[in-house]
């Protein structure tokens, strides 16, 4: 039987900061310790966005790409009449106020967590952050999908494993290549990573 993974779509109307994601945050984010992340997730220009019915639909798509790579099954939760989320979060924000805060966030388009830890802080392992500016259709949002669903799922960058390895993008979605062959779904590479 294949595995099988939950994933939902955060907004500012669903998250709740509870304790674990705290503790998360100050594990795994750049984020001062000494600033109150409640009040600023309450700001407008720092809450999570809500994902578009179009957003989601690429999101969904993206994850049938991987679920035929890799056999897992991505099952939905839907946030506001569950009370709960998913194994897998996506998290909409404008990346561009966000910069104010961390500077990480500058020339950043989208980045997620790997599933590589379980502990009292693991509440980000999995979730994936994109930036409003990018939507469907424009040449990119759907290969910043595919590329950060690849991290929630655990595949890392090739030039950042155990192992090295100079592969490009035409041989996985998960490297950074200068020729800008900009793929919307797993390639040759990820597939054979995923069997």
């Amino acid at each position: 039987t294949a595995d099988t993974l939950t994933f939902s779509f955060a907004s500012s109307e669903t998250f709740t900061l509870d304790q674990k994601y705290i503790d998360s945050m100050n594990s795994f984010t750049f984020v001062e310790s000494d600033i109150d992340i409640s009040q600023i997730l309450s700001d407008p220009r720092y809450e999570f966005k809500t994902y578009s019915s179009e957003k989601q639909e690429s999101i969904k798509n993206a994850l049938s790409h991987w679920s035929d790579v890799t056999g897992i099954e991505f099952v939905e939760v839907d946030e506001a009449s569950t009370n709960s989320y998913g194994d897998i979060r996506f998290f909409l924000q404008d990346f561009y106020n966000w910069q104010d805060i961390d500077p990480f966030y500058e020339g950043t388009a989208g980045f997620a967590y790997l599933p590589s830890y379980t502990g009292y802080d693991d509440a980000l392992m999995g979730d994936v952050f994109i930036d409003t500016y990018y939507t469907p259709g424009d040449g990119y949002f759907e290969h910043l999908l595919t590329h950060e669903i690849g991290h929630a799922i655990g595949f890392s960058h090739p030039f950042e494993g155990l192992v090295n390895v100079d592969l490009k993008d035409h041989e996985t979605i998960m490297s950074y290549d200068d020729n800008y062959f900009i793929a919307a779904q797993p390639m040759p590479a990820d597939i054979k990573a995923g069997e």
